[in-house]
This record gives structure tokens, sequence and C-alpha cells, in this order.
């Protein structure tokens, strides 16, 4: 909500364009804390273009494309906000939708969990792309194998120590 508030505090006040992107784009990473997860291309590559996604997007039939008017309410006060929708994606996952947003030639995803990176990877795959978390992790297949044998590994220690803690005696 306070992200929403921000872009229209910007869009009265008179700054440059640029800058006022740069602002914004600082706000929203100040303000959007947890752990990001994005499709992106390696520098050498050419960029994702906002076209290239909504052409993928289009025709995914588990990703929405959403254009329209969005209400939302305003948890403090209750009162109800419109916002013009355009272009945004919500990847319609069994637990409910999850937002993929384009921003900055890449896209985002806050906070997801392994199903939801396993269908970044999917994306990433057709796009050409990687998937890269904060801090520069580089997420694919061999991130859940390596995550399989580490849980494997985990309860077969919690099955060793509870052996051990056993008591010797015997009544």
């Amino acid at each position: 909500m306070k992200n929403l508030l921000f872009i229209i505090f910007l869009s009265f006040i008179n700054i440059e364009g640029n800058q006022k992107n740069e602002i914004l784009k600082n706000q929203l990473n100040l303000e959007s804390m947890g752990y990001s997860v994005y499709i992106t291309r390696l520098e050498e590559k050419k960029p994702i273009s906002h076209r290239e996604w909504l052409n993928y997007a289009k025709h995914d039939p588990e990703i929405e494309v959403i254009n329209g008017d969005v209400e939302f309410t305003n948890p403090q006060t209750g009162k109800k906000i419109i916002r013009r929708i355009e272009n945004d994606t919500n990847y319609l996952h069994k637990s409910g939708p999850v937002t993929f947003r384009y921003w900055d030639k890449r896209i985002t995803v806050k906070n997801p969990t392994d199903d939801i990176i396993r269908k970044m990877l999917s994306i990433a795959k057709k796009l050409d792309a990687i998937v890269m978390g904060d801090g520069g992790v580089i997420f694919d297949d061999s991130y859940f194998e390596k995550k399989t044998r580490e849980e494997k590994s985990n309860q077969n220690n919690d099955k060793e120590s509870s052996k051990k803690k056993k008591s010797k005696w015997k009544f």
C-alpha cells in the first residue's frame, strides 16, 4: 500500500522521468523486504523485454495477464482504492495467485516456494534465461538434487541421534 501511495506522490512532483524511476526503484527495493528470485539473462545476452515476457505469459495457461481496474482496501482506514493495472502477471499456483512482476528487464518473484522456483526454471528454459536469487545464487535442476540429498542426510542424522538418545537401561 505504501508503494502505491509513493507512486501517486511521485506522479505529482516535478522531477525528470529517469530520476523519478530511480527514486521509485529504490523505494520499492527498501519497502519490499524479503528474498527475491529473478528470471533474467546473463549480461552478454539480450535482456528479456517486456513484450517478450507478455508474449510468453499470454501463451502459458498457468500465467494470467491482468489488465483493468483492481480494487484494494486500505487496511488502516478501510477506504477502497481503485488502481488501473496494465500487463501485470500472476502464476495461478495451487495455493493461490503468485505475482510474477516484470521490472528492470527481469521477472521477479518475492519469497518463492520450491514449486514456484520449479515453475520459474521452466519459464527460464523457454526464454533462454537463468533463475537467480538475491546475492547471485543460481537456481537450476542441481539445486533440487542437492536439497534432496541434504534432506535425506538430515533425516538419517536425526534417526542416528534418536537411537543414541534412547536409554540403554532395560527394566
